[in-house]
C-alpha cells in the first residue's frame, strides 16, 4: 500500500520550498503576462501612429486644403472640420476615406469624420498644419 506524506511529517525546509515554488511560479506568470502585454501595446501604438500621420493629411486634402479649413475640433470619437467653401470639398476623396470604414457626416459647412479613439490626435495634427507648425 502507498504511504502518503502527511503535513505533520513535512520538515520546515519542505514547506519553505513549496511556498517558494508557488511564489516563483506566480511571479513568472505575472512577468510573462506584463511583458507580452507591453510588447504588443507598443507595436499597436507604432502602427496607429503611422496611420494617424497619413490619414490626417487625407482629411485636409479632402476638405479642400488647409486654406479651406475654418475650424477643426474633436468631440469623443468625432473629428469636426468647418470649411469656408463647401464647393472645394473633393467628393472623390471623401468617398475614398469612407471606403476605409470611416463614417462621414456632412452638414452645410461642417464635415464630421467618425474616426474612433484617434479623433483628438487627428485634431492636434490638423491644428498644427493650420497654425503653420508643419
Amino acid at each position: 500500500m502507498l504511504n502518503y506524506l502527511s503535513i505533520a511529517e513535512l520538515q520546515w525546509y519542505d514547506i519553505v520550498l513549496i511556498v517558494l515554488g508557488g511564489v516563483v511560479f506566480i511571479a513568472s506568470v505575472a512577468f510573462i503576462t506584463i511583458f507580452f502585454t507591453y510588447k504588443y501595446a507598443l507595436i499597436d501604438k507604432q502602427k496607429t501612429s503611422a496611420a494617424v500621420k497619413e490619414l490626417y493629411k487625407e482629411f485636409v486634402e479632402a476638405v479642400g486644403g488647409k486654406d479651406n479649413i475654418e475650424q477643426c475640433t474633436s468631440i469623443g470619437s468625432r473629428l469636426n472640420i468647418v470649411v469656408k467653401d463647401i464647393d472645394l470639398v473633393d467628393q472623390k476623396q471623401i468617398q475614398d476615406i469612407q471606403s476605409k470604414k470611416i463614417g462621414i457626416v456632412r452638414t452645410s459647412k461642417k464635415i464630421t469624420f467618425v474616426v474612433g479613439d484617434f479623433a483628438d490626435r487627428y485634431r492636434l495634427e490638423i491644428n498644427k498644419i493650420l497654425n503653420g507648425e508643419k
